[in-house]
């Protein structure tokens, strides 16, 4: 990405493990999964999709909605008309946005999620970013945990800047390997997602993505509660994996150190 060295594994996962830039500190997956094994893994069957895969429980609802009011919150005060969701699901946030009288329009490589987004008439495109020709700019685009999915992060974010408007803003919303809870937990961390997650993040990786991409950052801020939510997700796993004993020792990491999610602005350099 930056055109640095990677410099050896810097965490091991049995048969795949993630290289670390010794330039910029991005993660890379190694090896990454072929198409086909991607496509099986955003399925019915992945959770973001539960409720159009099933009928969810009041939790799943509970949870849905309020990650689609998070994401509002996170691009209040941004003045916009229209907004392009990259990786957009099954539309509940594009759906939010309507209601408030926005031009809303999605894109998602999922055929699953796709379908079922284009059933509540959204303007849903199936496919990938290097594919979309929309003839239009968008004031606002907006990846939700989705640059850590892409597997040229570099080409689709060159993409999506030609794809902004003049004064428009992307946001995105991603893991951020450098904090200290992903170190804390190691491989138990649960924003590693192996094999859906190809790169990952800090705050210096993102600011050499940002640059290579010929875009600026104009804000940085965490996601104190989606920390704790990654945190107690976490040490679930750790539970499950260490027993209680050995994951007693991680519990601080789940509300302390700085944030595993970083919300990042960016516009035009």
């Amino acid at each position: 990405m930056c055109g640095g060295e990677l410099d050896g594994a810097a965490l091991a996962l049995g048969e795949r493990r993630f290289l670390r830039c010794g330039r910029c500190g991005v993660r890379v997956l190694d090896p990454a999964p072929v198409a086909l094994e991607l496509e099986s893994e955003y399925g019915a069957d992945y959770p973001p999709f539960a409720l159009a895969a099933r009928s969810p429980g009041i939790v799943t609802r509970f949870r849905r909605a309020w990650y689609t009011a998070r994401k509002e919150g996170w691009i209040r005060g941004l003045r916009f008309k229209s907004v392009l969701d990259v990786g957009c699901g099954t539309g509940e946030f594009l759906v939010k946005l309507r209601r408030r009288g926005m031009e809303v329009h999605g894109l998602e490589p999922s055929r699953f999620a796709a379908s079922y987004a284009a059933s509540l008439r959204l303007d849903v495109f199936q496919g990938g970013v290097a594919e979309y020709r929309p003839g239009q700019t968008f004031d606002l685009i907006t990846l939700w945990n989705v640059i850590e999915h892409l597997p040229n992060p570099v080409r689709d974010l060159s993409r999506l800047r030609d794809l902004l408007a003049p004064d428009g803003t992307i946001v995105i919303l991603t893991p951020n390997i450098g904090s200290h809870q992903a170190d804390a937990f190691g491989r138990d961390w649960a924003g590693l997602e192996v094999p859906r997650h190809l790169q990952l993040f800090d705050a210096s990786s993102m600011r050499a993505l940002a640059a290579k991409t010929g875009l600026s950052q104009v804000a940085v801020r965490p996601a104190r509660i989606d920390h704790v939510y990654l945190g107690l997700a976490s040490w679930a796993g750790a539970n499950h994996r260490r027993g209680w004993l050995g994951a007693a020792r991680l519990a601080p990491a789940v509300i302390t150190g700085d944030d595993s999610m970083l919300i990042v602005w960016l516009r035009r350099a």
